[in-house]
């Protein structure tokens, strides 16, 4: 492989060449992503790809915690209800007591 990558993205990825027996093979780099193809065009157009894959993926995740956190506060909020309503009711109890 070579040390050097042929081409950066503005991303930050990247791709490298193998020279082989075959011929140049083009290594394309994104994050933890990677994929081999047989020419620099195609390369190109796989990094793009690869990047914009990535960027969707992060929105989706986000939207996701999104949802599940509200979901999970709901349940949090429905199951501490009734141990704070009791908890309420014996607070005043003792603030009536001390006055």
């Amino acid at each position: 492989m070579a040390k050097e990558p042929i081409y950066i993205s503005k991303k930050g990825s990247v791709i490298y060449t193998h020279k082989g027996d075959a011929g140049t093979l083009y290594h394309v780099c994104v994050d933890s992503l990677y994929i081999y193809c047989n020419d620099y065009i195609a390369a190109k157009k796989q990094l793009q790809r690869l990047e914009n894959l990535k960027i969707s993926s992060t929105k989706r995740s986000i939207k996701l915690a999104q949802t599940e956190s509200k979901k999970l506060r709901k349940l949090v909020e429905k199951a501490a209800a009734p141990y704070l309503v009791k908890n309420a009711d014996k607070s005043f109890e003792r603030m009536s007591k001390q006055s």
